[in-house]
């Protein structure tokens, strides 16, 4: 029996902890009392000694707390579920300290290198794709880090041989001999004019463990640096896309 009691106490104790916490976040006694269940008596008599609580005349505080944890990239959802309201209150309450950013904060780590990713014309739905995130939430990230250039064309995930041309600084020329030769990646299909394409992945590989150097002037890729400054460098200026052919 002592056992028992002993329970109970510790139970009652627990939601007395619980009942002061929503009326210190700004719940109504008759709010608290309709979701536990009980009399509003009985939430009052547990809660008013561990006052005093916000006044229901004037929701500011709570509504100008919630803002702030709105800004910082907190949901409606985490709030209200951590306040033990609803969502719909939350969002009402502090519809006046926005605008807020959608969704989570990413971190600047984060940030910065999507932003590397779309400076290569990676497009942001396949950064949203590859990182399972709301392409919103790339877009917002990004946006005070632009301007970035025009992605690559192309279904989700797939890059065609103009877009690795744009990607490397290699022209289409040369890239077309090495699709010929065989040293580029295996092709993941083709298109419906028998155009190959290849999974954007499999081109960063390549390029990221490629051997041949970058022009310092240009960043075209070339077999033969030396040649290629003294011929596209020192008597007219180069094409971004002008490379020696391997």
């Amino acid at each position: 029996m002592g056992r028992g009691v002993r329970r109970s106490a510790t139970a009652k104790a627990e939601d007395t902890i619980r009942r002061v916490a929503a009326r210190r976040s700004g719940r109504t006694v008759a709010d608290i009392a309709a979701g536990a269940g009980v009399s509003k008596a009985t939430v009052s008599r547990a809660t008013s000694p561990h006052g005093p609580f916000p006044s229901h005349r004037n929701r500011q505080e709570p509504a100008s707390c919630w803002a702030r944890r709105r800004r910082r990239g907190e949901t409606v959802a985490s709030i209200a579920r951590d306040v033990g309201v609803t969502t719909g209150r939350v969002a009402a309450a502090t519809r006046l300290y926005g605008p807020f950013p959608r969704g989570r904060l990413t971190d600047p780590s984060t940030a910065a290198h999507w932003a590397e990713e779309r400076r290569r014309r990676v497009p942001a739905a396949e950064i949203a794709r590859r990182c399972q995130v709301p392409i919103s939430r790339v877009y917002d990230a990004t946006r005070t880090l632009g301007p970035f250039p025009s992605p690559l064309q192309g279904a989700a995930g797939t890059v065609s041989l103009r877009g690795i041309s744009r990607m490397s600084g290699v022209s289409l020329p040369a890239l077309t001999l090495r699709l010929r030769r065989g040293t580029l990646p295996d092709p993941a299909g083709h298109g419906p004019r028998g155009w190959p394409y290849w999974n954007i992945d499999d081109i960063q590989d390549w390029l990221a463990a490629s051997t041949l150097p970058a022009c310092p002037l240009c960043r075209a890729r070339v077999q033969r640096l030396d040649s290629h400054l003294l011929l596209s460098h020192t008597t007219a200026p180069a094409h971004p896309n002008h490379v020696g052919l391997p």
